[in-house]
This record gives C-alpha cells, sequence and structure tokens, in this order.
C-alpha cells in the first residue's frame, strides 16, 4: 500500500474507498488524479507490480428513488449495512453478466466508462462503481451481500473499446469485490471493512 499520507488527498469517499480496496486487490499504489487543475480528468492513477499504470474512474448507482427512501418510508427502511436473509455461498449469482451489461448502459455509468476507456497513457483502464441498494436486480444484489463465487459465469458485454477492468463493491457491510478483466473473466476479492 502507499506510504505517502497525502496520494489520496482530494478524493471523495467513494473515491478513497475504491483507492483503499484497489491497493488491496491488485498490490499496487494508489494516487488522486482528478484534483486540481485536472478536474475532469480521470479519478485515480493505479502504478501497479511490475510498472504497469492503469487509469481508473470511479462512480456510483442506486436505483430510481433509493436515495430518499429512508425519508419516505420512515423507520420501517432497510438499513445500511443489515445483512439480508439470503446465502448464496459458492454459486454464480444469476444474471450476473446481464445486469452488468445493463449497468454499463445507464448514462451517467456509460459516459464514465467511455471517459476512462479512451485513456491513451495507460497499460489498463479500470472502472469501479459503487452500487447501493437498486444498483442491480434486487436478488442478485442481495446475493452480492455475501460470499459468491463466479468461475465460469459468463462476460458482459463491454461496448467500450479499451475498458480492461471492471470492479463492483456494493453497500454490504463485509461484501466481496468482484472483479471482471478483460480475456479473464471474474473474481471475487474479500475486502476487510
Amino acid at each position: 500500500m502507499g506510504s505517502d499520507p497525502k496520494r489520496l488527498d482530494g478524493l471523495s469517499d467513494d473515491e478513497a474507498y475504491a483507492a483503499v480496496a484497489l491497493e488491496h486487490v491488485t498490490g499496487g499504489v494508489v494516487r488522486a488524479h482528478d484534483v486540481g487543475r485536472l478536474q475532469g480528468a480521470y479519478d485515480l492513477d493505479l502504478l501497479l507490480p511490475r510498472g504497469r499504470r492503469a487509469a481508473v474512474e470511479v462512480t456510483t448507482h442506486t436505483g430510481p428513488g433509493v436515495r430518499h427512501r429512508s425519508s419516505l418510508l420512515g423507520p420501517r427502511a432497510r438499513g445500511r449495512g443489515q445483512r439480508p436473509e439470503l446465502t448464496i455461498d459458492g454459486e454464480v449469482p444469476a444474471g450476473l453478466a446481464e445486469a452488468v451489461t445493463a449497468l454499463l448502459l445507464v448514462p451517467h455509468v456509460a459516459r464514465r466508462a467511455v471517459k476512462v476507456a479512451a485513456v491513451a497513457a495507460a497499460d489498463e483502464r479500470h472502472l469501479f462503481v459503487g452500487l447501493g441498494d437498486g444498483g442491480l436486480p434486487d436478488p442478485l444484489y442481495r446475493a452480492l451481500a455475501r460470499p459468491v463465487g463466479v468461475p465460469g459465469a459468463p462476460d458482459p458485454e463491454v461496448e467500450h473499446d479499451g475498458l480492461t477492468h471492471l470492479w463492483l463493491a456494493t453497500a454490504w457491510a463485509g461484501s466481496p469485490l468482484l472483479g471482471w478483466r478483460l480475456g479473464a473473466g471474474w473474481s471475487v476479492h474479500a475486502i476487510a471493512g
């Protein structure tokens, strides 16, 4: 992990979480990129072992109306970080490829995928999506609250030439980080909360 305490200065909470998670999973070092005069550029530089460099764009996605659900529904609303009563240990979540393909077509997610896919000065181009409630179909989102298996899961349809990696994280405490790499498929990574 990076030893420079200022390397993440200027990042939002979502970007800082993505930075720390990617350092943990890849063994690389992340530095803020989209700060100061570079506003509008991709968010993070990920310096990987063996000298490779990745550009990382971070975004979030929740379902319609979810951000205001607690104020509309009052105390009966599901609390953030509570685990659902569903166990999927070791199975491929049904509909993963289709749901991620649809996610990549959501306008604000697609814009960020296009932005990072166009970065020419990087060996890899990563999109990190923090998913909130409703960001994927409910049964799939709930399944991601527990350890899952993805070997053999089909690839999503990625229409953004140049995008090499996709990362999915949920708001569930202790949920795994799902990774997809062009040519290698899906992987699951435990992230300490």
